[in-house]
């Protein structure tokens, strides 16, 4: 399960990165609420907040839903190379990874949105407060937190796996 995540985060990604855009966009159908101001900082806070609860929860693969489906829990013996694991996700590099790919995609968001917010630049709305604003704001979240777990997952079963494959 863990190779197979690796192959393809890409997909992810991209789904996350979608539903990031298209709440920050505002409903594709009926009552059209194109905000300005969340176009432009839904990107910037959204995988802010991410962020904040990846470092302040620390990913634990031997932890959770997919642990106890796949047999897993409570694998991570002390000593062992699980156990090595756990503890690179929940070290300061992990902290400075996840950050860094936060400030990547959050880039990446906002670029994409300085773009949309250009092309509809003739029906933006520049209010604090819009129908679409928690929705949208919601759903920000949840797909920037599909796109940082999934880059950061795979950079620390990476770096976990050239750490011991250079131990033995």
């Amino acid at each position: 399960m863990v190779f197979m995540f690796l192959e393809q985060r890409y997909l992810p990604f991209l789904i996350g990165l979608v539903l990031s855009v298209l709440s920050f966009h505002g409903p594709l159908l009926g009552r059209v609420d194109h905000n300005g101001i969340r176009y432009l900082l839904g990107p910037l806070l959204c995988p802010m907040v991410c962020t904040i609860y990846l470092i302040v929860r620390p990913f634990n693969p031997y932890r959770g839903f997919a642990a106890r489906w796949a047999g897993m829990i409570y694998a991570d013996k002390p000593g062992s190379a699980e156990e090595r694991l756990v503890e690179l996700f929940q070290s300061r590099i992990a902290r400075r990874s996840i950050l860094q790919i936060a400030i990547s995609i959050s880039g990446l968001m906002f670029l994409l949105m300085v773009t949309l917010a250009w092309l509809e630049r003739g029906s933006l709305s520049w209010s604090l407060l819009s129908a679409w604003s928690v929705p949208g704001l919601l759903g920000g979240c949840i797909g920037s937190f599909v796109v940082l777990s999934s880059e950061h997952i795979a950079w620390g079963l990476k770096t976990w796996a050239s750490h011991e494959s250079a131990q033995r």
